[in-house]
């Protein structure tokens, strides 16, 4: 005679332990969504532990992001992160056009962390950018009441 665990989707099934398994898949901006579809209670444990879950990715996988493309503490969640992952391959397919053999005007191999770095530091002026914009944007409306 067999007997049976509790599945996943029990409600015997510790909630941290199905987070831990989460965590332990590569994350994908689509597949994400899609897992919350599965069940409720696949849905409620991604809501509820996803700052977790996108931070132990980040350990895992990205070490340098938040310095590459800081946020806030709280801000760590699935968009932030499919947003840097975004932001790493256009990276990564910029350098590939530079580097590449076929360009007439490559860049050096010995110059490819300039580069990196370079791409890097176009993203964060961006974002820069943008918060001055919106911080001038809202004082213009508090001096125009």
């Amino acid at each position: 005679m067999s007997q049976t665990g509790p599945t996943l989707t029990s409600i015997s099934f510790p909630a941290e332990l199905l987070a831990e398994i989460i965590q332990r898949l590569p994350f994908d901006s689509q597949v994400t969504p899609t897992l919350a579809l599965v069940h409720s209670r696949f849905r409620d444990l991604l809501r509820n532990y996803q700052t977790s879950i996108a931070r132990n990715f980040v350990r895992r996988n990205l070490p340098h992001v938040c310095q590459d493309f800081p946020c806030e503490g709280n801000a760590i969640k699935y968009e932030w992160l499919a947003k840097c992952i975004r932001q790493y391959d256009v990276i990564d397919d910029v350098m590939a056009v530079l580097l590449s053999d076929i360009n007439c005007y490559a860049v050096e191999k010995h110059n490819m962390a300039v580069l990196n770095t370079g791409l890097l530091l176009l993203y964060r002026l961006c974002s820069v950018g943008k918060n001055i914009n919106s911080y001038y944007s809202s004082k213009l409306v508090t001096i125009s009441r």
